[in-house]
């Protein structure tokens, strides 16, 4: 009787999920997509999906044009930083784009019982609620997790994804971004083959 191993489908379909907080950043980066999905960000309704199916917002949510282009100018600040990761070099006025991304967001301290205190968005508008990722972003600079955080390095793929090879060396969001790469390389390298007849 032969054993097959099973194939993780879930880890060639969906990108590692970041840990605790840092979940909802990776997700809100990848929201730019690849050629399947497109950026969810290009209109203010896309932008309100996003919070919806998230759970950040109410469905009755109102989203603006202004809201939008708050939201991927944070998107695109927080993705130079994270190419920092797989070694691109920090641009220079990154701190500035990321406190400028942040805008006038309001945010409170959250305390309960149990747990350490929390940032919590002061109101639902987008507005605020982008707030809280700024916020996740600061915080989880401070932990080592951030750090594997990175952006998938196939061209056209604009996902982030949690490293969770064992070295810590992962460049893609998924087994089948891998693939394609490979397979691209291999025809490139077949084409202009010297031996091909």
């Amino acid at each position: 009787m032969v054993i097959r191993k099973r194939k993780n489908t879930a880890r060639n379909a969906n990108p590692p999920a970041a840990p605790g907080e840092l979940e909802l950043v990776r997700a809100f980066v990848s929201s730019r997509g690849d050629e399947r999905t497109g950026d969810q960000l290009a209109s203010a309704e896309g932008w309100a999906s996003w919070l919806l199916a998230q759970g950040l917002v109410k469905p009755e949510v109102t989203v603006s044009e202004k809201d939008r282009q708050q939201a991927v100018a944070a998107r695109e600040a927080i993705r130079s930083m994270l190419a920092v990761h797989t070694g691109a070099a920090p641009a220079q006025d990154l701190v500035q784009r990321f406190m400028k991304a942040a805008g006038k967001a309001r945010m409170r301290l959250h305390f309960d019982n149990e747990g350490p205190a929390s940032f919590q968005p002061a109101s639902d508008t987008p507005r605020d609620i982008l707030g809280l990722l700024m916020a996740r972003v600061a915080m989880g600079r401070r932990g080592s997790d951030w750090q594997l955080i990175k952006l998938c390095e196939r061209p056209g793929c604009h996902h982030a994804f949690f490293d969770v090879s064992q070295n810590h060396k992962g460049k893609w969001c998924t087994r089948r971004c891998g693939n394609r790469v490979r397979t691209e390389r291999h025809r490139k390298s077949d084409r202009y083959s010297p031996f091909r007849w």
